[in-house]
């Protein structure tokens, strides 16, 4: 019930008892009780009363996000995997200590690993400049960090990536065994040596450019 309604209810009833009463006097009062009622109830707000507090309901502010969302996966869902599976019959130098390492389980050591790739870069053209048959390669353009990424792939497998500015030198290289990064060297930085798993260059590598070797996938069919 609002005010207005509580002050015409009152209004009426005093111009009932008014008009019930013989004494005139008492009418005159209740007359003018109801003149002023009348008038009161012109001006009367609208609000409603109050009579039981009304219980408030809890508002909860969501957290503002943050202008960059990252995707977490949820713990029930596998990250996806992709393992690499080496041709029958490699070619190259590098396809072939890789098949060796996963199909007769022949252990390298990581600068081992690291001296192969370095040697199928090297080997992957003939004298003339041209391609060998098991090389093909690719690029894309990573807008994260600005770079364009060169994919070397030896017998369809990813072996090597880097990162640079057409007509710059490499500022990045990576080196691949199987599907992980097996090392890093970063040149713009003047670092003499690879950086490998563990080294405050290697995770800075991989948190910056992500996983080149899944990005990599995207572009292994269309690699000429």
């Amino acid at each position: 019930m609002t005010i207005r309604s509580v002050v015409i209810v009152i209004t009426i009833f005093l111009l009932f008892i008014g008009l019930v009463v013989n004494d005139k006097n008492q009418q005159k009062i209740f007359m003018a009780l109801t003149a002023v009622g009348i008038v009161a109830s012109l001006f009367s707000p609208d609000d409603k009363i109050v009579i039981w507090p009304q219980e408030t309901p809890t508002i909860v502010q969501s957290s503002s996000l943050s202008p960059t969302v990252l995707f977490t996966p949820s713990p029930t869902t596998p990250l996806p995997i992709i393992s690499p599976e080496p041709v029958s019959e490699p070619q190259s130098l590098y396809g072939r200590a890789l098949k060796r390492s996963i199909i007769d389980h022949v252990h390298y050591e990581d600068w081992e690993k690291a001296n192969i790739i370095t040697e199928t870069y090297y080997d992957r053209k003939y004298a003339d400049g041209t391609h060998k048959e098991w090389y093909t390669s690719a690029k894309y353009d990573d807008r994260i960090t600005g770079y364009t990424i060169g994919l070397y792939f030896a017998d369809g497998l990813l072996f090597f990536a880097s990162a640079y500015h057409v007509g710059e030198a490499d500022a990045v290289t990576f080196y691949f065994w199987g599907d992980q990064m097996l090392a890093c060297h970063n040149l713009i930085g003047g670092e003499d040596s690879l950086s490998y798993p563990g080294s405050d260059t290697y995770n800075y590598m991989l948190s910056a450019f992500g996983n080149i070797y899944e990005k990599a996938q995207l572009y292994a069919q269309d690699a000429k």
